[in-house]
């Protein structure tokens, strides 16, 4: 487990790292594209429709991140009166029903890819782009999702095995 959590969080490390380049793209585009605009006359359509092309693989990339930093929203009416074994059941139930909704995400979301792949579907950009470039954010996320959704289930997991076993030990030894 200690293998997966360094991975899990050269990962996560990653994933940050691309989030802010992309977002400082688009913001650099846009900024560009203003200030040309503005003393060249000269506007570029690319400039302005990049960002929003690249919305998609920021927003899909950092799902597994603001899971794995309990980031989403969540209703924590719940939570707030469980307590111990029973929290950690709780946490291990919404782990495994993020996991296996993710999985069908992805499953959607490569079928998704595979049609829009086979179509030959382009962008209506200055430059044609293959459209399924930008729906591999949706793979590519949900599959990290996926992956954190189970390294959260079996970190509950254990937390729940070790509680039990030091409450047995303590019953023994009391």
């Amino acid at each position: 487990m200690d293998c997966w959590s360094r991975v899990s969080h050269f990962i996560e490390k990653g994933l940050v790292a691309v989030a802010c380049i992309i977002l400082a793209g688009t913001t650099l585009s846009l900024s560009a594209e203003a200030l040309v605009r503005t003393f060249f006359s000269r506007t570029w359509g690319l400039m302005e429709e990049l960002p929003s092309l690249f919305m998609p693989y920021l927003v899909f990339l950092l799902l597994g991140v603001a899971l794995k930093r309990n980031l989403h929203v969540s209703v924590d009416l719940l939570p707030s009166f469980l307590k111990g074994r029973a929290k950690a059941v709780l946490d291990a139930i919404i782990y495994l029903a993020t996991g296996v909704g993710s999985c069908l995400l992805f499953y959607g979301a490569m079928l998704g890819v595979k049609g829009f792949y086979q179509m030959g579907f382009r962008t209506t950009t200055e430059i044609a782009f293959p459209i399924w470039i930008f729906y591999l954010s949706l793979v590519v996320g949900y599959g990290l999702l996926v992956f954190f959704a189970a390294e959260m289930f079996v970190k509950s997991i254990l937390s729940l095995a070790i509680d039990l076993r030091l409450s047995r030990s303590q019953k023994e030894n009391g």
